[in-house]
């Protein structure tokens, strides 16, 4: 509540403030951080129009931050006068213009639209002038598939300042952890700046499967595509090159667990209850777990979760590199 009052009277869900900082309005400003993606103007008027109140007729010649000629072919591409749909091939013929300009057109006007806002909790870690570090759900994405729909951290963002800041790098949609926004480009520029020079230190935590048998090892393995899964990377010696050290933080072992878990079904039962047979180590091949903190030195998409599987001990709750079930509901990785 108190967030949300220090922020304009952003309406939605609180804003949660935690840490000290400048709470200090950034002017508006739109700088998008997605990739370019032609597949975001495809339900154009039915998303972004429609919500900022412009008829569909014309809609695009209302917009003051098109150019002439990325009017005609938004209007044109996405039939906003006239109601027909058009490939790009179709739109170069009837503009007289190159495939290749109808592409960039295309990609510029899409960039110059702001991103549509997104309800949802946002929890500040900290904020300056210059900054906004927050900490990211699991299970909810860095930034949106693009612009007019769906879900993301960028997004909650912009309804909570009122413009979209500058996301300067990416967690995966299933770890939760530190996430870091520029609040204007020259900001952005430092700070990524930063990521690509490897300056920046990151590290990790996790719960893995088992106990290592060393409390500091290292994985030095190449991350490429999945042979067979599209959404997938593995561990590929001919990938891109990926090396991340591992510490033994705390952990249980497998007896320690079955004992732990055979004493928890005993208190369950209650007094007058018999005293349940201990659990059989065969029937849990996955018992025992390790709290392990994780620095990668490079940033591989899946790094850690492929690094973890690769030493033996997966990451628990991690259906894709893992054995997933139900010892974690989520995939135990924290950033």
């Amino acid at each position: 509540k108190n967030g949300a009052g220090l922020l304009g009277g952003a309406s939605g869900p609180p804003v949660v403030l935690a840490g000290q900082g400048s709470m200090s309005r950034v002017p508006a400003m739109v700088h998008s951080v997605l990739r370019r993606d032609l597949r975001g103007l495809q339900e154009i008027h039915a998303h972004v129009f429609q919500a900022m109140g412009l008829k569909t007729g014309g809609m695009a010649e209302e917009i003051d931050c098109f150019t002439k000629i990325e009017r005609k072919v938004i209007n044109a591409r996405f039939g906003l006068e006239d109601g027909v749909k058009r490939s790009p091939q179709e739109v170069a013929k009837m503009l007289g213009l190159t495939l290749q300009k109808v592409r960039e057109y295309t990609r510029t006007a899409s960039r110059k639209l702001p991103i549509r806002a997104s309800e949802g909790p946002v929890t500040v870690l900290y904020q300056d002038s210059e900054i906004i570090i927050v900490n990211k759900p699991p299970d909810v994405r860095s930034q949106p598939i693009h612009r007019f729909k769906g879900d993301s951290v960028l997004q909650r963002l912009v309804r909570v300042l009122g413009f979209a800041p500058c996301l300067v790098h990416r967690l995966d949609m299933h770890t939760s952890g530190i996430l870091i926004f520029a609040l204007n480009p020259k900001a952005a520029q430092i700070i990524i700046k930063q990521f690509t020079e490897r300056t920046v230190r990151k590290k990790y935590l996790l719960i893995a499967e088992g106990v290592p048998k060393k409390n500091d090892f290292d994985v030095e393995v190449g991350v490429g595509l999945h042979p067979s899964v599209v959404h997938m990377r593995a561990a590929d010696p001919n990938g891109q090159a990926a090396f991340t050290s591992f510490t033994l933080l705390s952990s249980q072992s497998k007896q320690q667990w079955l004992q732990t878990h055979t004493a928890a079904r005993r208190d369950t039962r209650g007094p007058a209850a018999p005293n349940p047979h201990p659990l059989d180590a065969k029937d849990y091949p996955d018992a025992g777990a390790s709290l392990l903190l994780a620095a990668p030195r490079t940033g591989r998409r899946h790094q850690i979760r492929i690094h973890a599987q690769h030493s033996g001990h997966p990451i628990l709750g991690d259906d894709l590199y893992g054995r997933g079930g139900p010892r974690a509901p989520k995939v135990s990785l924290h950033g």
